[in-house]
């Protein structure tokens, strides 16, 4: 690997590390301004748990992957696949090392939005036959929702197309460039 590639290598990875550190950086105010009695913690992160988040999460990671590395290597078209391996690395290395962060960030928001009593329910309820049933099946459930609704929205294209095209035309506004 030549200098410049090495040089191209750290000048991407400091970006990404600079940019994770300011967006935890900037979201750690949140987290300070409220306030989480332990016992609303420790049962939000018992669902979070059951929700099997912690493994969402890092898939969720690792399918965000080719679009940060493309995203942050779009200025070098020249990165090697294995300075791309290398950034990869390396930014799933950055979220496993703020991984508790992010678990605090969704407690917050788990309990700005449920009461202790709500968040006690849905241990209750994901601990039954039921709830584990929905849990194995959520995430199926989310790809065929995106897939159908993404399918959806095509079918309506061409009425939406139409649709906008007229009311344009009443409106006496061009859609050409």
């Amino acid at each position: 690997m030549d200098k410049e590639s090495k040089i191209m290598i750290k000048t991407v990875l400091a970006t990404s590390l600079l940019l994770a550190g300011l967006s935890i950086a900037c979201l750690r105010p949140a987290l300070a301004d409220d306030a989480i009695a332990p016992e609303m913690r420790t049962e939000v992160l018992k669902l979070l748990d059951a929700l099997n988040a912690p493994e969402n999460m890092l898939q969720q990671s690792k399918t965000m992957l080719s679009p940060m590395v493309k995203s942050l290597t779009a200025d070098n078209p020249d990165i090697t696949t294995e300075q791309s391996r290398a950034i990869k690395e390396e930014i799933l290395a950055v979220f496993a090392d703020n991984f508790d962060d992010m678990m605090e960030q969704l407690v917050v928001v788990y309990a700005r939005h449920f009461t202790l009593e709500d968040i006690q329910g849905l241990n209750e309820f994901y601990a039954t036959p039921l709830g584990q049933k929905f849990i194995k099946k959520n995430m199926a459930l989310y790809t065929e929702s995106s897939k159908a609704g993404t399918q959806w929205v095509q079918q309506l294209m061409p009425e939406i197309k139409q649709r906008v095209e007229k009311r344009m035309e009443t409106e006496c506004i061009s859609l050409e460039k």
